[in-house]
């Protein structure tokens, strides 16, 4: 039986490691944050999790910088098919509609295509 693989991003992957480790900074947002946490249970992380969860979530990550003042692009979180509308009137077009969470370098985004209107139903025939 193969041995399982192991990855940055999976909790499995530090165990090992974290005998050796003194100090695990690390530099992007890519890694699992459930991993990050269990690795802080044993060996001081400088940047915790906290940033690092906002960081992986693109509309939490707005909404904290906006609270912060600090300017960002118009933007407008899509949770339901009725919120189209109101966030193409809030950024306007031309826009890009990305994942909140994963993808990274223009992966998980594309030009926004509205749903289509929901259809209408017919009168029944007698």
């Amino acid at each position: 039986m193969a041995a399982a693989k192991r990855s940055a991003t999976t909790p499995r992957a530090f165990p090992p490691a974290v005998q050796r480790v003194v100090l695990p900074p690390y530099e992007f947002e890519h890694l699992d944050a459930e991993a990050v946490a269990a690795l802080a249970e044993s060996v001081p992380v400088p940047q915790g999790t906290a940033l690092l969860r906002l960081a992986q979530h693109r509309a939490l990550e707005k909404a904290a910088l906006s609270a912060g003042g600090f300017p960002v692009a118009p933007y407008a979180a899509i949770a339901r098919p009725e919120d189209w509308p109101a966030a193409l009137r809030t950024v306007g077009l031309p826009a890009l509609l990305k994942t909140t969470t994963g993808g990274y370098d223009g992966k998980a985004e594309r030009p926004p295509t509205p749903p289509p209107p929901p259809a209408r139903r017919r009168p029944a025939s007698f």
